[in-house]
């Protein structure tokens, strides 16, 4: 499923046809919770188990499954290879 229309909730905005949104934005709220909280704390896994008030191999676990769902449902996002020049 893809979006069709936003709107401005402040304001009678609003944008009609193909809308693209960024994989994180494509998120639910509790891996949206799960992805910022990894970003603000520098993906240190630690810092995030204690954020979220769990064990190291709790946050693991969900993080592993969390990645197969985003890998098979498309929300991943696609990284450019990089290739190397010898010059």
């Amino acid at each position: 499923m893809a979006p069709t229309r936003m709107g401005c909730e402040y304001g009678r905005l609003h944008v009609e046809g193909a809308v693209y949104l960024p994989p994180l934005a494509r998120l639910g709220g509790e891996d949206r919770r799960l992805a910022e909280g990894l970003i603000l704390c520098g993906c240190n896994l630690k810092t995030l188990a204690e954020r979220f008030e769990i064990t190291y191999p709790t946050l693991r676990k969900r993080l592993d499954s969390r990645s197969g769902d985003w890998r098979t449902s498309g929300v991943g996002i696609r990284m450019r290879s990089r290739t190397s020049s010898v010059g």
